[in-house]
């Protein structure tokens, strides 16, 4: 695919590999079966149609509460999400689940340390962020390194990060799912601003910050 752009000693695939890294297009995933050093690069990956995705996500959305990643102007900047997703495997060390089932725009990762997993899926207008089986301390790390995540891909992909709001589903009667931003103890409708809604229980785990640790 790239053999016409390559120079031997001058710039070979090693070269652009390093370039891919840095630019969090790619990242190692370690070697594969016939030895060979494996890249994932969730760029070039096929997107899951609207029709389709709605499947594991209605599943997704019978089992927990997702946290929904908001931006000003209500849509997210192209390459963002593959560049977040690259970032947590190569600086954060997520680890891929399932992964004959990569899409471009929803992923499953496990956290080192952490019981549970977490799901990333990008609907455009907003991410949206699910935990199944996790404890408090995998909400927490998911909601600070996820957002931390999403200001170093605007940074690589040269973009102004726009402003982010965590917040959840609205669960006003508007046609359509969209976000409800957190306000102190409610959560406020992004479409009809003057409407806005107490935060329930399973909102509150998202909220919830882990024991500290014991001394001695």
């Amino acid at each position: 695919m790239f053999e016409n752009i390559f120079l031997p000693k001058s710039f070979e695939s090693v070269h652009l590999i390093k370039i891919f890294e840095h630019l969090l297009i790619a990242t190692s995933t370690g070697a594969g079966r016939n030895g060979a050093e494996e890249y994932f690069i969730p760029s070039v990956l096929g997107i899951l149609p609207k029709k389709e995705l709605t499947i594991p996500r209605r599943e997704l959305l019978n089992t927990t509460t997702p946290l929904v990643i908001h931006f000003d102007g209500g849509l997210s900047h192209c390459g963002v999400f593959c560049c977040l997703q690259v970032h947590l495997m190569k600086e954060r060390k997520w680890k891929l689940v399932c992964k004959d089932q990569r899409r471009q725009n929803i992923a499953k990762f496990s956290v080192p340390g952490c019981s549970g997993t977490i799901t990333l899926i990008d609907l455009i207008s907003h991410f949206e962020v699910y935990i199944v089986q996790g404890d408090c301390k995998i909400f927490h790390e998911a909601k600070v390194i996820i957002r931390k995540g999403i200001s170093v891909a605007h940074e690589k992909l040269k973009l102004k990060c726009s402003a982010i709001e965590l917040g959840f589903i609205c669960p006003c009667p508007e046609p359509g799912d969209h976000p409800a931003v957190i306000e102190c103890n409610t959560m406020r409708c992004t479409v009809h601003e003057d409407r806005c809604y107490d935060l329930g229980n399973n909102h509150q785990v998202w909220l919830e910050e882990p024991a500290p640790l014991l001394q001695g």
